[in-house]
């Protein structure tokens, strides 16, 4: 966590001609693909910044990695230019159409229930002002805001296609 967190940063001297450096575009990847990752404050602020930044600054177009569960882990997130830079992402990647597009390659994506288990259990518990002040790594962990989620758990349940919707209910 430490290490993605730190690699989150841009060099003072990047600009709109500059290439992406190879430890940002590696460590921005993972932070987009492990959402384990964004438990963490310290990786969610660095991929806050630097997300807005190259957004900024060059063109940045996550939709065609594919989905990264982090972007849609993102749109729950407090800041409001963030949470649009997400939405427009999304909105270019589209909606789950069918239950296969959840098991893509044969396997559940997994990562679209646990995001959609992780936010209905925040709900469900109202763990909104947990007293833990550190993980077990002894690193101040990422303290979802309530009003922020409930939009962003509306828009993913909207991508959800009545099929989709209906595997991810069976999960």
């Amino acid at each position: 966590k430490e290490r993605v967190a730190s690699s989150l940063r841009l060099p003072p001297d990047f600009g709109p001609e500059s290439a992406i450096p190879e430890a940002v575009q590696t460590a921005l990847f993972e932070a987009l693909s492990f959402v384990g990752l964004l438990e963490d404050a310290a990786v969610v602020d660095a991929l806050a910044a630097v997300l807005l930044r190259l957004s900024r600054d060059c063109d940045l177009s996550l939709a065609e990695g594919g989905r990264y569960p982090g972007v849609y882990t993102l749109l729950a997130h407090p800041n409001p230019e963030l949470r649009a830079l997400m939405a427009s992402i999304v909105d270019e990647l589209g909606p789950f159409d069918s239950a296969g597009e959840l098991r893509q390659g044969g396997h559940p994506q997994n990562w679209v229930l646990a995001v959609l288990r992780r936010w209905t259990h925040l709900l469900e518990f109202d763990l909104f002002h947990s007293h833990l002040e550190a993980d077990v790594d002894g690193r101040k962990p990422y303290r979802q805001p309530r009003l922020p989620l409930w939009a962003a758990l509306e828009v993913v349940i909207a991508l959800l296609g009545p099929a989709a919707l209906g595997a991810a209910l069976d999960e």
